[in-house]
């Protein structure tokens, strides 16, 4: 089961890890809506194993009883032309 946990949001990536404890399953770091997205999608496939966990960037969670972190997941950045509406210039 995902247990519920709001962390704070304006923590930097490395320091979750010293908040993360053993009631949390998941813990999502920096960014995210991608990451989440990913979860969930294995999440209702049946499929949320230490395998595809460590497959997800932008995570933490428990592997063995130990604190697995995977690669962090690269930045949404989406380009500023893409969100400028030129043509009402």
């Amino acid at each position: 089961m995902i247990r519920r946990y709001c962390n704070n949001w304006r923590a930097p990536y490395n320091s979750i890890a010293q908040t993360f404890n053993k009631a949390m399953d998941i813990g999502v770091l920096g960014e995210g809506e991608e990451t989440f997205s990913e979860i969930i999608r294995e999440y209702d496939k049946n499929n949320l194993t230490e395998s595809t966990l460590g497959k997800i960037p932008g995570i933490i969670f428990w592997k063995r009883g130990k604190i697995q972190k995977t690669e962090k997941r690269p930045l949404i950045r989406p380009s500023i032309r893409s969100l400028l509406q030129l043509e009402i210039y």
